[in-house]
């Protein structure tokens, strides 16, 4: 199968397993077509940020699949967010540094990394999310498919809380699936969030929002290292 078989089919496919949500505000890839391919890497953020009421009403999670297949674009590189310069909002800024400054995965270039979010439906910030488990569980019937194509070692998920965030949701799924060989604990500053080896290699958790120093984190082996972003 090449490329655009791949990419045809995995619209397909998201558009039946979405078929409720369709015309939702939202976002499903973050990354062009050319990521969804065999990569050491998946990211996947939050949800899409934005106001789903106003700027961003019509842009529907439906009209974003269909405008996949001719998408060359990494919204975490070539986006302006927030009002700022494309690629300079701090969390676009700190993930292109963890992959590509600090180099900790050795994967080259932030724009050949399949991105995505939990949650497809946007909402202006996490606090009116509504339905975070019902809207991740249905979300994460096109993320299987995603995985299954990208077939990525490392998972790089955003959030360290005990509810609504990526982690949070992914330790579940990896616990309910009885995939869980290694938890370790958070890190005493607040900030930290656990290193777990389920059915990927690893589970790398990356608080890019937080205010401390010591935001990321990745660990083969204990102990956890630490790594000081520059701003």
């Amino acid at each position: 199968m090449n490329q655009d078989q791949r990419v045809r089919k995995l619209v397909n496919t998201a558009k039946k397993r979405l078929a409720s949500i369709l015309n939702q505000s939202g976002r499903v890839i973050y990354s062009s077509k050319a990521t969804l391919k065999s990569g050491q890497l998946y990211i996947l953020g939050l949800n899409p940020a934005g106001n789903e009421k106003k700027e961003f009403k019509h842009e529907t999670i439906g009209k974003d699949l269909k405008k996949f297949p001719s998408n060359y674009l990494n919204a975490y590189i070539h986006e302006r967010w927030g009002g700022r310069k494309e690629g300079t909002h701090k969390i676009q800024r700190r993930l292109k540094w963890l992959i590509e400054d600090k180099n900790a995965l050795d994967l080259g270039s932030l724009e050949n990394v399949c991105a995505s979010n939990i949650v497809f439906v946007r909402s202006p910030n996490i606090a009116k999310l509504r339905g975070f488990d019902e809207g991740a569980k249905k979300c994460w019937e096109v993320h299987r498919e995603i995985i299954r194509i990208v077939q990525p070692k490392v998972l790089l998920v955003f959030g360290n809380s005990a509810s609504k965030s990526p982690f949070a949701y992914l330790l579940q799924q990896a616990k309910n699936d009885g995939k869980i060989i290694y938890a370790a604990k958070s890190c005493n500053s607040g900030h930290g969030s656990p290193c777990i080896s389920c059915n990927f290699r690893w589970l790398f958790a990356a608080s890019l929002n937080c205010k401390s120093s010591c935001s990321f984190f990745i660990s083969k082996q204990l102990p956890l290292l630490w790594f000081r972003r520059p701003f």
